[in-house]
């Protein structure tokens, strides 16, 4: 049976000043049932943004930056791109443009592109932390996770605090069949946030892979404390109980499950679990 993996995908998106940190409680990125760890899980939705008002006549390079970030915000990637890419064409030495235009190019599906401009972002600040964890996380996407881990590593140098990139330096070993080393990281990632409700779940998924299930239950059911709508501890903790011949437990996880998904490939998937367990 498959685990349904919780990467923490978080795309870190710079805003005008400063970064915005989703530590605490980290939005969405798709998550497809594959049978690697790869984020997090669904979060009450953000407020959609007021539409943006047009940059002045005089192209201020940060008008066109902003209205980028609110267009991407808003999930208007193109529109975001367009906008980005005049701040570009106005300051070519400015990388959170470069940055936020490809986790944007991330977000169309278009990871080579995306890992170009987050190439030309590191290049202009090479001490740009959240460029290198994106281009990491785009990496892992792409099924490079080696060079993922070495994104991570130079994201973690920059700022040891950063308990993202240790989580998902985590997915990375995990991915690579290094459980006990993805355990370390994600016991980095929960020392530094203990809130991290995802790195809780995704170190269940590797005490699972060594055959600690009772571990993996200790950790989705804190996970699930912490954010009772992470639908994906739910599924996994029902994967893990039907391998403990918990039916009853397991069921009942799965149906949680379906209740905080709308995808119809995901609540089918739970239902074929339901219905083997019911025979």
């Amino acid at each position: 049976m498959k685990k349904l993996p919780i990467l923490c995908t978080i795309i870190l998106f710079v805003l005008l000043a400063s970064v915005v940190g989703c530590q605490q409680q980290p939005t969405p990125a798709p998550i497809p049932p594959a049978p690697t760890p790869t984020p997090a899980a669904p979060t009450p939705p953000t407020p959609t943004p007021p539409a943006p008002a047009p940059p002045p006549k005089g192209e201020d390079v940060e008008s066109y930056f902003k209205q980028g970030t609110a267009y991407y915000e808003k999930g208007e990637y193109d529109k975001a791109i367009a906008d980005f890419s005049e701040a570009i064409r106005l300051n070519p030495q400015y990388a959170k443009a470069y940055s936020n235009r490809g986790n944007a190019y991330d977000e169309l599906g278009q990871p080579e592109r995306a890992i170009q401009d987050l190439d030309e972002a590191i290049r202009l600040n090479p001490h740009f932390a959240e460029a290198y964890y994106n281009r990491g996380l785009t990496d892992f996407n792409l099924d490079q996770p080696e060079r993922a881990i070495l994104d991570f590593n130079e994201a973690i140098r920059l700022n040891p605090h950063f308990a993202l990139a240790y989580s998902n330096r985590g997915n990375a070993y995990l991915n690579l069949g290094q459980p006990e080393r993805a355990i370390q990281n994600y016991d980095e990632a929960i020392r530094l946030n203990p809130h991290y409700a995802e790195a809780y779940t995704n170190r269940g998924n590797a005490y699972d892979e060594l055959g600690q299930p009772e571990r993996a239950i200790q950790d989705f059911d804190e996970a699930i404390r912490l954010n009772p709508q992470l639908a994906y501890a739910c599924y996994n903790r029902g994967i893990v109980f039907t391998k403990l011949g918990k039916k009853a437990e397991a069921i009942s996880n799965f149906e949680k499950f379906i209740s905080l998904v709308d995808s119809p490939k995901l609540i089918e998937m739970a239902r074929q679990q339901i219905e083997e367990l019911s025979k």
